[in-house]
């Protein structure tokens, strides 16, 4: 296989590498994105508590005064109710953010799960590569190795020029558990 054709594929398999090591910093990005709004979530209904139990005593103590304070009490049981809206609202708000993050946290390790399986794919590929290139002339790899494609997800057409070959498994390419082709 001649030299070029080897940098081609090399330059293709270390573009696939890029474009993984994004793709990941991306979701990293994400996860952490939603860890800081879960957190501030969290501390917001932290403060609603609060502010409950705070609207709490001050009804209480509106009560006893009722005589003398009859529209004070109506005013601030408002608040009460209120208080109690906020805290549902951001309960819910907490837990719609809890399960996103945690669906975050799942598409980070399926793409850490992907990148990790494409980068074994690729050494190997790159090592089929080198040793037929190694070997004779008249064996060669195909140059457009196709990796399993993703449910969802599309593969890249070849770059223009690259050379499309057809290659017989070698007896080291057939997998100890399938069993042999004859011809």
């Amino acid at each position: 296989m001649p030299d070029t054709e080897v940098k081609n594929i090399e330059k293709m398999i270390a573009q696939e590498e890029k474009t993984d090591e994004k793709n990941l910093i991306h979701a990293i990005k994400d996860l952490k994105d939603a860890s800081k709004t879960a957190f501030t979530s969290h501390k917001d209904v932290d403060k609603a508590h609060h502010d409950l139990d705070k609207a709490l005593r001050r009804e209480h103590d509106a009560a006893k005064a009722v005589n003398n304070a009859t529209h004070a009490h109506e005013r601030i049981q408002t608040d009460v109710e209120q208080a109690k809206e906020r805290l549902s609202i951001k309960k819910q708000n907490e837990e719609t953010l809890g399960k996103s993050k945690q669906r975050k946290q799942t598409l980070l390790d399926d793409a850490r799960t992907r990148r990790d399986r494409k980068h074994e794919d690729r050494e190997a590929r790159m090592v089929q590569l080198h040793t037929h290139s190694a070997t004779s002339g008249s064996e060669s790899v195909s140059t457009t190795a196709s990796p399993t494609v993703e449910p969802g997800h599309t593969q890249a057409p070849p770059t223009a020029g690259t050379v499309h070959k057809q290659v017989s498994p070698t007896a080291e390419q057939v997998s100890p558990t399938a069993p042999a082709k004859t011809a």
